[in-house]
């Protein structure tokens, strides 16, 4: 299925805002991920204090760890700016199609 139909025809209740794995929160960072969704995709929606590193180093490599865990657990990470956002809509389209393409399935027992 292209991700067009599937982003015209999708049902968005699932969309969850939030890191994805519990007790965790993220400084200047916005996650959006599918609870339900069969593969471990997320959205990554930095914000300028982790773009441009204003932010103290400490909430930088706190932001930077708690990516690459979501990594390590086997998570397809999608991270996107506003010049991501602005992009062109064939080069955004292929980007997501290869996220959900490589991402791990999750767990049976997690749906």
């Amino acid at each position: 299925m292209r991700i067009a139909q599937t982003i015209c025809n999708y049902d968005f209740s699932d969309l969850k805002a939030g890191y994805p794995l519990r007790g965790s929160r993220v400084p200047h960072c916005l996650y959006i991920y599918p609870a339900m969704y069969e593969k471990l995709i997320a959205f990554q929606f930095p914000g300028e204090e982790i773009i441009e590193r204003t932010c103290s180093p400490k909430e930088y490599r706190e932001y930077w760890t708690k990516e690459q865990e979501l990594r390590f657990r086997g998570w397809q990470i999608g991270c996107y700016d506003k010049e991501h956002l602005e992009a062109e809509l064939s080069v955004l389209t292929h980007h997501l199609e290869k996220i959900i393409e490589l991402a791990c399935r999750r767990d049976r027992k997690d749906i």
